[in-house]
């Protein structure tokens, strides 16, 4: 509505005023690295990020984190989305799986996302950070560095 009006009446009429409000920085402390610096940090090191749901397979989850319990949805989307996942590990294990069956040569995944602790009847969200690691153990898999083009001209 304003913007028709400025149209209206020319926006060379509008005149310029400089923000009253006082301009104060924020707080940030050096022991939290803010997330779209891990991004590129990240993408840096050649991983892609991955994002996967929270709601994982219970059968792979039991196989990685056999004594950690896991909330179980009562109307899952389907079963093998049947818990909330208590690491990061189950959707990039899946991600990296995924992209293995499609014959991708290097796969380097990372995720920041939430993982879901629960004690008694209480449920907690916890942010995370998880990568595979460029090694025969890790989870990724492929070369350790991208191929490149080389020009000698």
């Amino acid at each position: 509505m304003i913007e028709e009006v400025a149209r209206l009446r020319g926006f060379d009429s509008i005149g310029e005023a400089h923000a009253i409000a006082p301009q104060i920085a924020g707080y940030a402390p050096e022991s939290r690295v803010p997330g779209e610096r891990l991004l590129t940090a990240m993408a840096d090191f050649g991983y892609r990020e991955a994002i996967t749901y929270t709601f994982v397979d219970p059968s792979l989850q039991r196989l990685l984190f056999p004594e950690t319990p896991a909330l179980a949805l009562s109307n899952p989307i389907s079963a093998e989305l049947s818990e909330m996942r208590v690491s990061l590990w189950p959707g990039l294990i899946a991600a990296c799986r995924e992209n293995m069956r499609r014959q991708q040569g290097r796969v380097r995944l990372f995720e920041i996302g939430s993982k879901f602790e629960v004690t008694g009847s209480a449920l907690r969200e916890i942010d995370m950070l998880a990568a595979s690691r460029p090694e025969p153990a890790g989870r990724s898999s492929g070369a350790v560095r991208a191929s490149r083009w080389i020009s000698t001209t």
